[in-house]
């Protein structure tokens, strides 16, 4: 029962990191922009958070499918891999 309920955690926690931080950018985006947006426009835009967040990770995805990208990449990997316990943290979740 025990290795059921870890091999459990281990598969969903990649997805759950995954979601908590898309929400994560999207309430600060949507949170940043709304007095901006309602201010230009006169009016709330309710989900321009959402669409703004979706067009930054398509644009995270474009660039780490990128020869310059995954070079960048690695080099991120290599500076997270010097910081002690950031380094566990974030291997864990990659």
């Amino acid at each position: 029962m025990r290795k059921y309920f870890i091999a459990g955690i281990i598969v969903l926690l990649p997805l759950i990191v995954t979601v908590y931080v898309i929400r994560v950018i999207f309430l600060l985006v949507d949170g940043l922009l709304a007095s901006y947006i309602e201010a230009l426009l006169g009016f709330p835009l309710p989900g321009l958070g959402m669409l703004i967040t979706i067009a930054f990770v398509l644009l995270v995805g474009m660039i780490a499918a990128n020869v310059l990208g995954r070079k960048f990449i690695v080099f991120f990997d290599r500076l997270i891999a010097c910081i002690p316990m950031v380094e566990t943290l974030y291997v864990a979740t990659k």
